[in-house]
């Protein structure tokens, strides 16, 4: 996806987030955090954004000292403290050229990591706020099948791939109205994936919203808009084990 369409993600899905959350209140409880009350979230959200603002403004390359927190406010004031971090992010990010060298979790990168990254966080989020204010509403296809792929691509970066290891079972998932598909084989030494159409043990079909919100475990594989076909107990595990 193009850069300036993830800035946009950010803007538009900070304001769904924030006003999800106004109506749900600051004292509800998250279905998909179940340890979270939206308060939790909206600090939670409006801590990360403003580090990775932080980061991308001053184009550093060195990773930020994650034990730094910003003062966030108590109670209603939370809501908006939490959509501003999010258009100052955006803001931020706008002004930045995309190959802007900064931090990123596998090293030095550049600027355009940060906008996907928070583009998909932000969307990730805004759907716990609106489960926690009753449903989750309507999620771009585009957006999320390019989510589909980041989430796969992250999967390979960081340390946790190592851990999700097998005998070489395989895990396909097919997005039924994008381009998308993916292959998860679970070896000894850990996940391996690769965009491709394929058999494999257990297998999910759906459209690309679904799919993403599954992955991110924000619904379950027995969404109605979900096919699964093969192994259902391989399933189960790839969902406790396939997490960012």
């Amino acid at each position: 996806m193009d850069y300036d369409l993830w800035v946009s993600a950010i803007r538009s899905n900070i304001d769904r987030l924030a006003d999800a959350a106004d109506e749900a209140g600051v004292d509800a409880r998250v279905p998909s955090c179940p340890e979270w009350t939206v308060a939790d979230l909206l600090e939670h959200v409006g801590q990360a954004q403003r580090r990775w603002a932080w980061l991308v403004a001053i184009r550093s390359t060195d990773p930020p000292d994650f034990r730094s927190r910003t003062d966030a406010p108590d109670g209603e004031a939370l809501v908006e403290w939490a959509r501003f971090g999010g258009h100052e992010l955006a803001e931020v990010l706008a002004a930045t050229p995309p190959d802007t060298s900064v931090w990123t979790w596998t090293g030095t990168g550049t600027a355009r990591f940060w906008a996907r990254r928070q583009a998909h966080e932000t969307v990730v989020h805004r759907c716990d706020a609106e489960l926690a204010n009753g449903e989750i509403g309507a999620l771009d296809p585009d957006l999320a099948a390019d989510g589909i792929d980041e989430f796969f691509e992250l999967l390979l970066m960081v340390p946790a791939a190592s851990a999700i290891r097998g005998n070489g079972e395989t895990v396909h998932v097919h997005c039924t109205d994008r381009d998308v598909e993916w292959l998860a084989e679970l070896t000894p030494e850990g996940l391996r994936a690769r965009r491709e159409h394929t058999k494999a043990q257990v297998a999910v079909r759906g459209p690309a919203a679904a799919l993403f919100l599954a992955l991110w475990n924000r619904i379950g594989y027995d969404n109605p808009e979900l096919e699964v076909f093969g192994d259902h107990t391989l399933l189960d595990r790839w969902r406790r084990i396939a997490t960012i």
